[in-house]
């Protein structure tokens, strides 16, 4: 099931949340709240002075530092793949993001996985290069070769990211994707594995994982958390405003 927000109605609504708080208000992985054992692994902050060897441009080359390892507070030991580029170029760490500079391959793999592994969430923070930002969505797969069953998926349209080359605030989007692993045994390893577009730029992305399932909210009643949240800062900046003269 997809569920998709207005984009109209969180385009027209987030810059004026940036305005009141002064920054950007920017579409980014939402913490999860999983029952059972559970385990997190985050990734963001990309640069490419402090992560070396994760290629430049045009990002032909292969990551000479190895996986990139999860590397945000409470983070397990799940770690990120470039596995191809396309043609002379591909993704590589940036000044902020991970660039596209043409289309590729990443993945993101956990070889010790919490034991009777139920289900998997994958949230990526994306400014799409043209379309959706994918060649190839997410999928799944176990124990090294075992496709994963189809994932349920949730989109989160609305954040401001970085400049475009006309100086403009490009859009990002958050995607959410979850498998249900129920009824399947004895999985040791998994990963989860995705195409972009050229020019796409990459923020962020979590990877959340529970031995049972715990069905994600839908998003739509950010919406009106979102306006409601636009209201009360528009209320407080006129009662702080000095009483004229």
């Amino acid at each position: 099931m997809s569920v998709v927000l207005s984009r109209t109605l969180f385009r027209s609504a987030l810059p004026l949340v940036a305005l009141l708080l002064g920054s950007p208000a920017v579409a980014a992985p939402q913490p999860l709240n999983l029952t059972g054992v559970a385990q997190y692994d985050g990734w963001g902050n990309f640069n490419a002075t402090t992560m070396p060897g994760y290629g430049t441009y045009p990002g032909a080359s292969a990551w000479s530092s190895g996986s990139l390892g999860s590397n945000l507070a409470g983070s397990g030991d799940a770690v990120l793949n470039r596995i191809a580029g396309s043609g002379s170029s591909g993704p590589y760490v940036a000044s902020s993001t991970i660039y596209f500079a043409g289309a590729g391959t990443l993945s993101v793999t956990d070889a010790s996985p919490v034991a009777n592994l139920k289900t998997v969430v994958f949230q990526i923070d994306l400014g799409p290069g043209s379309g959706s930002g994918f060649t190839a969505e997410p999928t799944l797969t176990y124990n090294g070769i075992t496709a994963g069953p189809t994932p349920r998926k949730l989109e989160l349209d609305g954040g401001i990211g970085a400049l475009d080359p006309d100086g403009n605030p490009a859009t990002t989007t958050t995607l959410l994707y979850q498998w249900d692993l129920t009824g399947i045994t004895g999985i040791t390893s998994y990963g989860v594995q995705w195409s972009n577009t050229q020019h796409t730029q990459l923020y962020a992305m979590r990877l959340d994982q529970s031995d049972t399932v715990t069905a994600v909210p839908e998003p739509a009643a950010l919406a009106p958390l979102l306006l409601g949240t636009v209201a009360l800062l528009r209320r407080r900046s006129r009662n702080s405003r000095p009483a004229a003269l």
